[in-house]
């Protein structure tokens, strides 16, 4: 059931196709369904805004990220 069909892998080249930065699929295992992801680091996506923007414009954001995801659902 593992391979080029996997569901994260799809999913993962979706995102990519559309601009979104995902982690790259470095490698995988097609009988274990193991994949070898890129490290993004450390830094989440409140941490960056927190260093620039306000709460309030920070809350916008993530409504905005909610909004796309249910739309991607």
């Amino acid at each position: 059931p593992y391979g080029p069909e996997n569901t994260f892998l799809q999913v993962q080249a979706f995102l990519n196709s559309k601009g979104f930065p995902v982690p790259a699929a470095l490698a995988q295992e097609g009988k274990t369904g193991h994949i070898l992801l890129q490290d993004l680091g450390d830094e989440t996506l409140l941490l960056s805004l927190s260093k620039t923007m306000s709460s309030d414009v920070i809350r916008r954001y993530y409504e905005k990220v909610m909004g796309i995801l249910i739309k991607l659902h």
